[in-house]
């Protein structure tokens, strides 16, 4: 194997990960909204739209995934949830502007 297919498909087991990290919260909601229904609702209209409240979440989450893979990849999409704005803040606050250059003078 060279270096380069051990690179590529590291990145595609990363990417696929990356997808089922971003997909997971989706089937949780649908799962859970589908079970709420099913018990509120009783008989057949209670399980019907409880089945079909989980495929639309599942869908949702499907189309989500797949378009932040053919953007920027799925660990981009999930790094930029998790960064802190405190940490994005500090970051712009070390690096000057030249308005504040200007002040400084």
């Amino acid at each position: 194997m060279s270096k380069k297919s051990i690179e590529y498909y590291f990145e595609k087991i990363s990417e696929i990960w990356g997808g089922i990290i971003l997909f997971f919260p989706f089937l949780t909601i649908g799962a859970f909204a589908g079970f709420i229904a099913y018990k509120k609702i009783s008989g057949t209209t209670g399980l019907i739209l409880g089945v079909l409240l989980a495929i639309i979440f599942i869908l949702i989450g499907i189309y989500i995934v797949v378009k932040s893979y053919r953007g920027k990849g799925t660990i981009y999409v999930i790094s930029r949830t998790i960064a802190s704005p405190e940490l994005d803040k500090k970051e712009n606050d070390d690096i000057p502007n030249k308005d504040q250059e200007k002040n400084k003078k």
